[in-house]
């Protein structure tokens, strides 16, 4: 037995018992790591573990099974990772080994004195003392994660060396359990997941020591048993696979390129611009944006033509965002969904941004420098500006054809579309959006007297006209009907203006769309005027002409007339006399007496009376008057 002691002011001698070669090390860090993050305080959910710890052992045939992925998944998503917190993760698995550990009597040593106990086979009552060597390797990777964000943030020399460690710690735990599934009886999924996770891990590892071709062995093989898996299971429960899966094919494409997979560069580019791409991780999209500079470095021209002149772009990072733009722009013409291509267009807004301010900084450096070299600088922050704005407008566009309805969405998408009520505040928001971007287009050094100007100009008319309208439809629904009609009035003019702006080509869908609107909503906007009995003499009189004929008489509107169902009093009914005689006659007993003579038919003015003031009284109380009160 080899011993250790260490004295200091706040722990007593340390002891450790002579363990295997491999697992002495893993033991030893948890204890350390163990006394260094256990907290106070207890989770709730481990609350009953305590009664368990009594139990007796298990029989020797039972089956114990363990979710790997979900109970991962769970914790991460309750214990910080939403946030990217590794140290709170970090935190809660100490304490969860902690509780593990205390429940099924495997704690190592008093709170004076440390023993090492490595977890056996012989140890396992219960299929939670499977998630003790879980967590300890889920604990040694977010510390490494930890490292990895720190090392990000400021270089530091010994970081990257530890966090190596802490990765390999974490696969060495993960192939302890790997080793006790295979010992004890493990039901098949149990056995595959462990599979899984150790290779998965393992992968990391590799990965982040950049040692490509083992990182894409690993993950190639975690992949496939994860798709193994997923095909067993129910659709719900399918999703959280498809998520790891989803996790590890950008690993797999970007160290197949390290290998010299040159086909995995289109790949990685589109996994950088698609919807979601967030989720890769900052360190992998940081990568990720790496290479696609690298990768097109080549490609990229030193400079650019733009309106008949040569723009030059000598920084790099500028030319590969430039890249990615173009990229994400094609990627446009692939998406099917509206959501989709918003999102594809706000993620190369971004990339927009970041290229302007990069050109902003240097246009900063050069001018201090060399005061007469920034022409070229303010040309290249026009041509970016300029595809900035142009993508904003695309997506404005694009998001109040989402708003009327006029696109494909996805289903969730619409469903939460169909929840909302879209005011006209929201169109007036979005075309001032639109007039802003064309107006600082046009003010842009270079753009003054050419082609692209005229066609902003236009444009700008027709935003215009649409957002007059918009306005209008605002104050009818305040119901101020004078001041929506003079918006009306000035949209007209806008359609105008841009009718003799734009080629027929180009205004045969929006200008036809956006004179039909002014047209319906005004003629609207009149009557709601009339109904509410404004005294308007211009609004009367436009009304009036519209209902003129050529020779200056009055036209009169059609209109549905009020009609009364007389037909039955018109009707002549047959005799029935002798019928009603011959029915009366078997009613009556044979008393003897003489029937009653047949009542006389009225003749002459009184039987026109009758017939009329029947036909009176049949429209009484229908009408609402000649009721009794």
């Amino acid at each position: 037995m080899a011993s250790t002691s260490k004295k200091n002011k706040s722990s007593a001698s340390v002891s450790v018992d002579d363990v295997d070669s491999e697992m002495r090390d893993l033991t030893v860090e948890d204890a350390a790591d163990a006394e260094d993050e256990e907290a106070p305080e207890a989770d709730e959910e481990m609350e009953g573990e305590g009664e368990e710890g009594d139990k007796t052992r298990a029989a020797a045939d039972e089956i114990f099974s363990l979710e790997v992925l979900k109970v991962v998944k769970e914790a991460q998503q309750a214990r910080g990772l939403r946030h990217g917190d590794y140290v709170r993760y970090r935190q809660y698995c100490a304490r969860k080994i902690h509780r593990l550990r205390s429940c099924f009597s495997l704690a190592q040593g008093t709170k004076t004195r440390f023993h090492g106990k490595v977890l056996k086979a012989d140890h396992i009552r219960d299929a939670r003392c499977l998630q003790i060597p879980l967590f300890i390797a889920e604990r040694a990777w977010s510390y490494g994660m930890q490292l990895k964000q720190e090392a990000g943030q400021a270089a530091h020399p010994r970081r990257k060396f530890h966090m190596l460690r802490r990765f390999a710690k974490a696969s060495r735990a993960a192939q302890h359990l790997q080793r006790l599934c295979e010992t004890l009886k493990v039901d098949a999924r149990t056995k595959l997941e462990t599979q899984a996770y150790v290779e998965w891990m393992q992968g990391v590892v590799s990965f982040n020591a950049e040692s490509w071709r083992e990182a894409l062995e690993s993950f190639s093989q975690a992949k496939a048993i994860y798709e193994s898996i997923a095909s067993t299971l129910d659709e719900e429960t399918r999703q959280l696979y498809r998520q790891r899966i989803d996790e590890t094919v950008p690993q797999i494409r970007f160290c197949g390129y390290n290998i010299g997979d040159e086909s995995a560069v289109e790949d990685l580019i589109k996994m950088r611009l698609k919807p979601g791409s967030a989720e890769l991780g900052e360190g992998l999209m940081a990568k990720l944006d790496e290479l696609i500079a690298q990768s097109r470095e080549k490609q990229a021209q030193t400079e650019i033509s733009w309106l008949g002149k040569s723009v030059p772009v000598k920084n790099a990072k500028v030319r590969g965002l430039l890249i990615s733009a173009q990229e994400g722009a094609r990627q446009l013409d692939s998406l099917d969904t509206a959501d989709a291509k918003l999102e594809v267009l706000e993620n190369t807004q971004n990339v927009l941004r970041e290229a302007l301010q990069a050109v902003q900084d240097e246009q900063k450096a050069v001018s201090k420098e060399q005061p007469a070299a920034g022409a070229g600088q303010q040309l290249l922050h026009s041509y970016i500006t300029f595809l900035k704005n142009h993508h904003s407008n695309q997506r404005a566009l694009l998001t109040i054809q989402i708003m009327r309805g006029k696109v494909k969405l996805s289903a969730e998408k619409e469903a939460e579309e169909r929840k909302k009520k879209h005011k006209a505040q929201d169109y007036i928001r979005l075309y001032d959006t639109m007039v802003e971007n064309n107006n600082e287009t046009v003010a842009l050094t270079g753009v003054t007297g050419t082609a692209l100007m005229e066609s902003l100009n236009a444009s700008t008319q027709l935003y215009k006209g649409f957002r007059a309208l918009h306005i209008g439809d605002a104050f009818v629904s305040v119901k101020k009907f004078p001041e929506a009609l003079t918006f009306y009035a000035r949209a007209a003019e806008f359609a105008d203006a841009a009718v003799k702006a734009l080629s027929k080509a180009q205004a045969t869908e929006s200008l036809t769309e956006l004179e039909a609107l002014v047209i319906s909503q005004k003629d609207a906007a009149l009557a709601y005027s009339v109904l509410q009995k404004e005294e308007f003499s211009d609004l009367e009189s436009e009304m009036i002409a519209r209902h003129r004929k050529a020779n200056n008489e009055l036209e009169i509107a059609l209109a549905k007339p009020v009609t009364f169902d007389l037909v039955l009093e018109a009707i002549k009914l047959p005799n029935l006399d002798d019928r009603l005689a011959s029915k009366k006659a078997k009613a009556k007993p044979a008393s003897g007496k003489a029937e009653a003579a047949p009542a006389k038919e009225k003749t002459g003015p009184a039987a026109a009376a009758a017939a009329a003031g029947g036909g009176i009284s049949a429209l009484k109380g229908w009408m609402g008057w000649g009721k009794k009160s």
